[in-house]
């Protein structure tokens, strides 16, 4: 089967954005050194690659025979059912950045779910996960040259989580980046109970998660109208 490919949060506002790719990087620094562990094996799979910074149709290759990452000691390997793009992955591609920050070749995508085929030795030792449980997990953004627009990916365990039975795995890899960049965010209130938040871009991804978190956590209300077609599924939301 091959991977899914959701188009997640791509017209969230600069300002969210910018949210997003600061708190994704924060938390995934240590994630990322973690990550170095993967090594190419002999092994080739299908993936999207780029090897220099620029508009997708000019620097976005598709290639069959791409190395196929081998699992750290640390990492479980996972095949890959369905990935998503968020905004911080096509800014990153399409601007200058060196090297030693986004290494090169890179698979672009972050938001990965999938189904587990290996285990890294230690991963192996603590049985939490094993083979064929269904994953996700939000890759390491900076300092990796992987990423989820691939049939397979290394990633350390630590980054890893369960996806319920009930849960659909192109739902699960629309959901890593844009839920910890609210909870994140949400964190830094200090006493959040009973106040108000002013949530910007109506029904984009990030926007809908606090609807979906405990309601005495705290009180969101919309800020506009949205567009037509969007107001009668927001309205009956809002304002809370």
């Amino acid at each position: 089967m091959a991977p899914t490919l959701l188009l997640a949060g791509i017209s969230v506002l600069a300002a969210s954005s910018a949210i997003a790719i600061r708190a994704a990087i924060i938390a995934l620094m240590s994630g990322a050194n973690k990550n170095k562990t993967c090594d190419a094996a002999v092994e080739t799979m299908k993936a999207i690659s780029y090897s220099q910074h620029g508009p997708a149709d000019d620097v976005l290759t598709m290639t069959t025979d791409y190395p196929k990452p081998a699992p750290g000691k640390n990492d479980v390997l996972i095949q890959i059912k369905a990935s998503s793009i968020n905004p911080v992955d096509f800014k990153l591609r399409r601007n200058p950045v060196p090297d030693w920050l986004i290494p090169k070749p890179k698979i672009p995508g972050e938001d990965v779910a999938g189904i587990i085929v290996e285990l890294g030795a230690n991963v192996n030792k603590k049985s939490k996960f094993q083979i064929g449980d269904r994953v996700a997990a939000m890759l390491p953004i900076i300092r990796s040259k992987w990423g989820s627009a691939a049939e397979f990916v290394a990633v350390d365990a630590s980054l890893v989580a369960k996806i319920p039975e009930t849960v659909e795995l192109e739902s699960a890899a629309a959901l890593p980046l844009v839920s910890l960049t609210v909870i994140q965010s949400l964190k830094k209130l200090k006493e959040p109970k009973g106040k108000k938040i002013l949530i910007h871009a109506v029904l984009e991804e990030w926007a809908l998660l606090p609807f979906n978190m405990p309601r005495t956590f705290w009180v969101c209300m919309w800020p506009r109208h949205p567009p037509r077609k969007k107001s009668k599924l927001s309205r009956s939301w809002g304002p809370i």
